[in-house]
């Protein structure tokens, strides 16, 4: 009989470890369009101009997403979000090296914890330029506002390094704005 429980759970380690192999070698997904995204890596391999009348053009619907942006940009029409959690508590979420712009929000992440959002250019969002939650990395983010957006909503504890926030005009906005305690802050210009 113990033999027998031995052999199950070596069958059930080993298969789950061709999962795991399975999905660590898994090709990233090239993204064409704004469209609704589940677990898995996708990557940009062209400028993203949303359609009229838009909103969100990346809505992630699960944890474990990344998305490389690979030198492109995305554009709304001045609503949404370019990427969002629409809500749900996620986590592990990864949004690199690209351009997002002429959104209400750039990044709607505030729902979701430990992202990694880094190499980014959030630029001429109306109302944020991104929005984190708890546990988030931010690291060589440059994010421009105007009007009264704010630039940075991050939930503590977080860690920011080397991200810049440039205020055009200001009557209002705010270039970071933190919850909670224990964020730690290096290299920044705010």
């Amino acid at each position: 009989m113990k033999a027998s429980r031995v052999v199950v759970v070596a069958v059930l380690l080993f298969l789950g470890l061709m999962t795991y192999a399975h999905e660590a070698g898994a090709q990233p997904t090239p993204l064409f369009q704004c469209q609704p995204l589940v677990a898995g890596s996708y990557f940009l391999n062209t400028n993203i101009v949303t359609p009229s009348p838009s909103g969100d053009c990346f809505t992630l619907l699960d944890s474990g997403i990344s998305i490389n942006f690979a030198g492109f940009f995305i554009q709304g029409n001045g609503t949404g979000a370019g990427v969002t959690d629409g809500g749900a508590a996620l986590s592990n979420i990864s949004v690199q090296n690209g351009r997002i712009t002429n959104f209400s929000v750039g990044i709607q992440l505030g729902s979701s914890s430990d992202n990694q959002i880094g190499a980014m250019r959030v630029i001429g969002n109306t109302l944020v330029g991104m929005n984190v939650g708890s546990g988030s990395h931010l690291a060589d983010n440059v994010v421009g506002i105007s009007g009264a957006a704010d630039g940075i909503h991050v939930a503590c504890p977080s860690l920011l390094i080397e991200n810049i926030v440039t205020v055009v005009t200001a009557p209002g906005g705010t270039s970071l704005v933190e919850s909670g305690k224990g964020c730690k802050e290096f290299n920044n210009v705010f």
